[in-house]
């Protein structure tokens, strides 16, 4: 018995040492290499019946601007600028309660962004974006995640789902990393 305890322990070990060296490969970085927060409204107004309204409440945080872009009396998403002016992340927000036409625009939001950002628009690529938003389980009170492969800028976004069922707030966290 103490055997297989210490084999089990020296295998959790080598485990936990393996695991940062896993995470230190990859590292944040702009959702894009070349679009701007303009650029970007305009690509995702032209492509979403859920068009951003306003944009133009701002503040600094760090060496970061951060946007509040107004969809609706529900929904909003946070863009985080860096000093380049390039979308270093976005967070997709809905408040209140969470029904299928919520849903509805959530998702709308979350293809949106990813075709402004040139995620391709083909039959095909649009179901691995439902399924990403999918796996998201978005109504679901566990935090979830899922990831995107973007092989044509080099990078993979993920997506971050997180809420809080009591006060009715529901979030996905868009964010770029590399290896």
């Amino acid at each position: 018995m103490k055997e297989v305890r210490s084999v089990l322990f020296i295998v959790l070990l080598g485990m936990l040492f393996l695991m940062p060296a896993a995470y230190a490969q990859e590292t944040k970085v702009q959702l894009h290499d070349t679009i701007q927060l303009d650029t970007f409204v305009a690509e995702y107004n032209g492509l979403s019946e859920y068009p951003i309204t306003d944009y133009s409440s701002h503040s600094t945080r760090g060496d970061y601007e951060a946007y509040v872009s107004v969809i609706d009396q529900s929904n909003a998403m946070l863009i985080h600028v860096n000093q380049a002016g390039l979308i270093s992340n976005i967070l997709f927000m809905h408040r209140g309660e969470l029904t299928e036409a919520d849903r509805k625009i959530l998702m709308s939001m979350f293809v949106c962004s990813n075709v402004a950002f040139g995620y391709p628009a083909t039959a095909e690529d649009m179901l691995d974006l439902t399924d990403a938003f999918d796996r998201l389980n978005i109504s679901s009170p566990e935090i979830t995640a899922s990831r995107l492969k973007r092989s044509d800028i080099g990078r993979d976004y993920t997506f971050l789902k997180t809420g809080n069922q009591e006060k009715k707030v529901y979030m996905i966290l868009m964010e770029a990393v590399v290896e």
